[in-house]
């Protein structure tokens, strides 16, 4: 999204402006430092007797079903505890995860390898996820592009975000059209798309599989 105010909404502290393309941004954005301190030890923090800890969880159980049937190697980026790195396991698959919140990444590691920072992951995988991740990315198509980099030749990439949800601290606010528009411009094909309704803590998700 390009950052050309053309409304401004107020939600509480936070502003969004709305960008040429039809989606909305925090105007301004946070700084990198206070992005990497937030989620490294502020955002959802987990203690040992918080519901997160426990095997799946209602949005890997939404999520689940997208998965490709043929079972592999698979990456999920931003997997908090590791619920859906857990579900995926208890199906054959090899699961790692990235995770920046220290106490969330301990959870995650008893199902695989958990690393802070995408930068640090090694190797290719059949399945890259990221569920609920790219609404809070300062750059949305360099963020797609490095994913997709860790991916199998015919390997896919399976990303979910909210159907404009204006709730800090995400950074982004965005329907099918502008979704899609990231995905072109990061050079992925889509092989499916659709906006889906929950009953948890968003209206509706969107749900793209690319590679």
């Amino acid at each position: 999204m390009k950052p050309e105010e053309v409304s401004v909404y107020d939600r509480g502290e936070t502003r969004y402006s709305r960008c040429s393309c039809g989606g909305w941004f925090q105007n301004p954005m946070p700084t990198d430092e206070s992005l990497a301190e937030l989620y490294r030890e502020a955002y959802r923090t987990i203690s040992p007797d918080d519901p997160l800890r426990r095997f799946g969880g209602p949005r890997s159980s939404r999520v689940f079903p997208y998965l490709p049937r043929e079972v592999g190697t698979m990456l999920d980026v931003g997997c908090s505890a590791g619920q859906l790195m857990g579900r995926a396991k208890a199906s054959r698959w090899r699961v790692a995860g990235v995770e920046p919140n220290d106490k969330a990444r301990e959870c995650a590691a008893r199902f695989g390898p958990v690393y802070p920072a995408l930068e640090q992951v090694a190797g290719t995988f059949d399945l890259v996820t990221a569920i609920h991740v790219l609404e809070h990315v300062p750059d949305p198509v360099s963020f797609l592009r490095q994913m997709a980099g860790h991916l199998e030749p015919n390997g896919t990439l399976l990303v979910v975000v909210p159907h404009e949800s204006y709730r800090p601290p995400h950074l982004l606010a965005m329907a099918e059209p502008q979704v899609r528009l990231l995905f072109e411009r990061a050079g992925l094909t889509i092989t499916f798309i659709e906006t889906v309704a929950t009953k948890t803590d968003t209206k509706s998700d969107i749900v793209v599989r690319a590679h």
